[in-house]
């Protein structure tokens, strides 16, 4: 086998050893999963969730957060679980403004300056726990 050949294996495995679905968290916790209601376990497989279900179940369909928070509400203890995403935003331009092409100001020549990405942060999903089941959930589309 050649050298070429055994890195894209190993770029090949790494890649899809990162990647977390349902179906993977579900494999790697089959006790927990096992324990689920056939409903639950219905759900969880095609990555949904719904309120009553506890937060294991939610981890096997969602994964985990991004972040959580605790508090209280009517006297009973609340957790919520954020999800964020990303989304590229391309810019013509650099920090300081400069376009594609910007004149040096030494030469007196154009120079090429490639668009740059930046990603941008949002909350894509949010679930709320009382008393550890979900009590509320909230998913852009």
């Amino acid at each position: 086998m050649n050298l070429p050949r055994i890195f894209l294996l190993i770029a090949a495995g790494l890649l899809t050893s990162c990647v977390s679905t349902p179906e993977t968290r579900i494999n790697d916790n089959p006790a927990v999963y096992g324990g689920l209601s056939p409903a639950h376990k219905n759900l969880v497989s095609q990555g949904q969730i719904k309120e009553g279900m506890p937060k294991e179940a939610v981890y096997l369909a969602w994964g985990a957060p991004n972040a959580k928070s605790s508090g209280g509400h009517s006297g009973k203890s609340i957790e919520r679980w954020r999800y964020l995403g990303h989304y590229p935003v391309w810019t013509d331009s650099h920090a300081f403004g400069h376009s594609y092409y910007s004149r040096s100001r030494y030469r007196g020549h154009y120079n090429y300056c490639p668009p740059t990405v930046q990603y941008i942060t949002y909350t894509q999903a949010e679930v709320e726990f009382a008393n550890g089941r979900v009590r509320s959930w909230e998913r852009l589309r």
